[in-house]
């Protein structure tokens, strides 16, 4: 009888380690997809910020012509 309960234990120790891997490997997927989406948005600030730059550059530069005219 107790060899059959420790059989059993061992049995739903297995299984539960099973699906402990389990979410530890959809854990990481999701960091990888966190760090991805942070690193999309860190570039799209970065390109924001230097279409802001050229636009007042341009602008800068139109001030800049009308005043020589």
């Amino acid at each position: 009888m107790m060899s059959a309960e420790v059989d059993r234990l061992d049995a739903e120790i297995a299984r539960l380690r099973e699906d402990i891997d389990w979410c530890d490997a959809r854990i990481v997927e999701h960091l990888g997809e966190i760090e991805a989406l942070q690193f999309r948005r860190d570039l799209d600030a970065q390109e924001l910020s230097y279409n802001e730059m050229w636009r007042e550059d341009a602008e800068r530069r139109e001030q800049e012509s009308v005043e020589s005219s």
